[in-house]
C-alpha cells in the first residue's frame, strides 16, 4: 500500500486464478477509504506465468509506479497516473536470473524511481538497484548495492529521500545480519531520454542540443561532459560521426542513400565523475523501389493426406535498387485446424536464413541475395496435419522485404478437400479359450472402434468365419443394449449384423457385449475365427479384424439305456436275453470296455455272451461278473451287449 500526500492510497496485491496463473492488481481509495475505482485494476500485460512480489511507490501528484516478479526471474515495472491509467506499456527492469528477485521500489518527489531487486549468480544472492526518471528512462546501468561478494543477500527494501538520496537495507541471510547501505543518487545526472528519429536516406544531416535532455543537481547541463559510448551501425554515418561539439550539440552526419538503423549511446559525466546514459535509435529509410513478387500460378489444389504441395515454383522476385532482401512473410487469410507451410528446411539452412512456421504462417528472416530468397519461396509448400480438414479455399499471402520497403502482397489459392477415413476396430490379438459347456463368452470386452473424421457408424457384421458349426455354435449380443441405441440386430448363419445410425461410443459398447457359445456336448474340433468389420456413415468400411477361439471339448461318460428287461426267470429254461432293448450313445465313437454283473449271484448263475467272429472284443466271467474288454466301435458293443 502506499498513501498520496492527500490521504487518498492505493493497494496492489497478487492474485491466483483471476485471469490465468498468478497477476498484479490494484485499486485506488479515498482518504476515508472509500473506494474510487468500482472493480479490481489488472497491472501486468503478460497474462502468463507467475506474477508476485509486487512493490509500489506514489508520488506527490498522485502518480504512483509498481514492480513485481516475473516468471523466469524477470523484474516488471509499470506506471500509472494518478487518475489510474497507464502512462506507458509494462516494460523490462532487469533479468535477474533467480526464480523470486522480490523487487522494491521508492519514488521522490519529481516522480523518478529507484527499484531494488535480488540477483542470483554463480550461486550467490546479490542486491542489485537501477535509477529511472519520471518519464520511465533508465539513468543508468543496474549497479550492485552490497559490497560482500560471497553468500545470500535477500529481502532488500529501499526508500528516498526529498533530495533523490537512497537508503538501501537488506538481509544477509547466512550472516544472519541485516544491513543498510546510503547512496547520494540525488547528486547523479538524470536524462529524459534521446527522442528517436526516423529521416529518409536522402534527408540532410541532423544536429541534437543535449542540454535540455540531461540535468544534474550539482552540475548545470551546460557544463555537462558528453560523449558517443557506442553506435551499432557506423555504415550510416561519414567518417567522425556521430560527434558532439563542446557546446552539447550531436551532429549526425550521414552517408546518403544508405538506409539502415543504428542504436547510438550517448553518456553524460557531472564534475564529480558521475555519469548517466541514454540509448536512441537513428532510423534511415530508403528513398529507393520495393521489391516486387509476381505469381506465375495463382491457384493449387490440395487432397487430405498428400505430400507438402508447391505454391509456385516458378514465381519471380526482382528488385530494382537492392541485392539482397532481409525477410519474407507468409500468412493465410483464413486459417484452419492442420493447415501447414513448409520451405526447403536444407537450403534456409544453408543461406543462414531463420525459417518459423505455423498454422497461420511462416516467417524467413536474415539476409540472401534476392535470387535466393526466389529459390527458397519456390520451394513454399502448403500441406495439412489434419485426418478432417476443413474443404474449401485457402487465400495465401507471400511478401517480402529489403529492409527498407516491403513489397507488393502475392497470393494464391489453395483448394483443400478432404478424404474420408476409414473406421478402425481394435480386437485383443491372444485367442480366446471357450471350453465346452461354458456360458455365452465375450469375443473382447475391451475391443474399440475409432474413426478420426466421422463421429457415428452405420453398421457392424461379427461372422464365424471359420470352422463354423450351424447346428451348434452360436453369436449373441446384448440386444436391449442395441435396441436402446436405436440399433436393429440380425443373427443368422453365424453372421451377426447391426444396423442403424449411431455414435461410434454406442456402437462400440453393443460389440463388446457380443458373445460366443457351443451348445453341442460334442464340439467339432478346430478352432473358429471371428471376424469383425464396422462401417461409419459415409460408407467407408474397416478392415477386418479377427480373433481365435479355441474350443475345447470335454470327454463325457457313456449312457446306457435299458428297455424292458425280463423279469422272471424258471429252472431248466433256455438261456434268458436280459438286453435286447439295450441302447448305448456317447460323444465318442468307440468304447474300451464293458462290465454286466449280477449283484446277488446264486450257485448256478452264470452270464453269456456270444462275441462274433473277428471282434477284438474279448470276455471274461467270474463271481458273477462279465467283464468285456478290448476297443471296439459304440455299435460293436451295443450289437454284443
Amino acid at each position: 500500500m502506499a498513501i498520496a500526500s492527500d490521504g487518498s492510497f492505493v493497494v496492489a496485491w497478487t492474485s491466483q486464478g483471476q485471469i490465468n496463473g498468478t497477476d498484479v492488481f490494484f485499486r485506488r481509495f479515498q482518504s476515508g477509504g472509500t473506494a474510487i475505482d468500482s472493480a479490481d485494476v489488472v497491472v501486468n500485460q503478460q497474462t502468463t506465468g507467475q506474477q508476485q512480489d509486487v512493490s509500489m511507490a506514489i508520488a506527490p501528484d498522485g502518480s504512483f509506479v509498481l514492480a513485481w516478479s516475473s516468471t523466469g526471474g524477470l523484474v516488471l515495472a509499470r506506471q500509472f497516473n494518478a487518475n489510474g491509467t497507464p502512462k506507458a506499456n509494462e516494460f523490462l527492469v532487469a533479468d535477474a536470473d533467480g526464480d523470486r528477485p522480490a523487487p522494491s521500489v521508492a519514488i521522490d518527489p519529481q516522480g523518478g524511481f529507484v527499484i531494488t531487486w535480488m540477483r542470483t549468480s554463480g550461486g550467490n544472492n546479490d542486491i542489485f538497484a537501477k535509477r529511472f526518471s519520471a518519464a520511465g528512462v533508465a539513468q543508468d546501468q543496474a549497479f550492485q548495492v552490497n559490497t560482500v561478494a560471497a553468500g545470500n543477500q535477500r529481502n532488500a527494501a529501499i526508500a528516498l529521500d526529498a533530495d533523490g538520496d537512497a537508503a538501501i537495507v537488506w538481509t544477509d541471510i547466512e550472516a544472519a545480519d541485516v544491513e543498510t547501505r546510503r547512496f547520494n543518487l540525488g547528486d547523479l545526472p538524470t536524462t529524459t531520454g534521446i527522442p528517436n528519429s526516423t529521416q529518409v536516406d536522402t534527408d540532410p544531416d541532423l544536429t541534437i542540443d543535449l542540454k535540455p535532455l540531461f540535468a544534474d543537481r550539482q552540475t548545470p547541463a551546460a557544463n555537462l561532459t558528453y560523449s558517443v559510448v557506442q553506435v551499432s551501425d557506423r555504415r550510416l554515418f561519414n567518417v567522425g560521426a556521430p560527434s558532439i561539439g563542446s557546446n552539447g550539440i550531436l551532429s549526425l552526419d550521414f552517408v546518403p542513400e544508405i538506409p539502415g538503423e543504428s542504436n547510438i549511446t550517448i553518456r553524460a559525466t557531472d564534475a564529480d565523475g558521475f555519469s548517466v546514459e541514454t540509448t536512441f535509435r537513428v532510423t534511415r529509410t530508403p528513398s529507393g523501389d520495393p521489391p516486387i513478387v509476381t505469381p506465375v500460378t495463382n491457384a493449387v489444389s490440395y487432397q487430405e493426406n498428400a505430400a507438402p504441395t508447391r505454391l509456385d515454383p516458378t514465381l519471380a522476385i526482382t528488385d530494382a535498387d537492392s541485392l539482397n532482401l532481409a525477410s519474407a512473410t507468409v500468412t493465410i487469410a483464413n486459417p484452419q485446424t492442420g493447415d501447414r507451410f513448409s520451405v526447403d528446411s536444407a537450403l534456409a539452412q544453408s543461406l543462414g536464413l531463420s525459417v518459423v512456421s505455423g498454422g497461420s504462417g511462416l516467417t524467413i528472416t536474415g539476409a540472401a541475395s534476392v535470387t535466393n530468397y526466389q529459390t527458397l519461396l519456390r520451394s513454399l509448400a502448403y500441406s495439412s496435419s489434419s485426418e478432417n480438414p476443413t474443404e474449401g479455399n485457402r487465400t495465401v499471402r507471400l511478401q517480402v522485404s529489403d529492409g527498407a520497403l516491403s513489397s507488393n502482397i502475392a497470393s494464391w489459392t489453395v483448394t483443400v478437400s478432404s478424404v474420408n477415413d476409414a473406421p478402425v476396430v481394435s480386437i485383443a490379438a491372444a485367442p480366446l479359450t471357450y471350453t465346452e459347456g461354458d456360458a455365452a463368452t465375450a469375443i473382447d470386452r475391451l475391443l474399440t472402434v475409432a474413426d478420426v473424421d466421422s463421429l457415428r457408424l452405420d453398421r457392424a457384421t461379427v461372422t464365424i468365419a471359420a470352422n463354423f458349426a450351424a447346428d451348434q455354435d452360436e453369436l449373441s449380443v446384448d440386444s436391449g443394449l442395441a435396441t436402446s441405441v436405436g440399433l436393429t440386430v440380425a443373427n443368422v448363419g453365424g453372421v451377426l449384423t447391426l444396423s442403424g445410425q449411431a455414435t461410434i461410443a454406442q456402437y462400440q459398447a453393443v460389440l463388446r457385449s457380443v458373445a460366443y457359445r457351443n451348445t453341442s456336448s460334442n464340439p467339432t474340433l478346430g478352432d473358429r475365427t471371428i471376424q469383425i468389420v464396422v462401417r461409419d456413415e459415409a460408407q467407408a468400411e474397416s478392415q477386418l479384424r479377427d480373433r481365435t477361439i479355441q474350443v475345447s471339448p470335454v470327454n463325457a461318460a457313456p449312457v446306457v439305456t435299458l428297455t424292458n428287461p425280463p423279469s422272471a426267470f424258471t429252472e431248466d429254461q433256455a438261456a434268458l436275453a436280459i438286453a435286447n432293448g439295450l441302447s448305448i450313445t456317447d460323444d465318442g465313437a468307440n468304447l474300451s470296455g464293458a462290465i454286466v454283473e449280477i449283484t446277488n449271484a446264486a450257485v448256478g448263475d452264470l452270464l453269456e455272451v456270444t462275441i462274433p467272429n473277428g471282434s477284438t472284443v474279448s470276455r471274461t466271467f467270474s463271481g458273477g461278473v462279465l467283464t468285456l474288454s478290448g476297443t471296439a466301435s459304440l455299435s460293436d458293443y451295443q450289437t454284443i451287449l
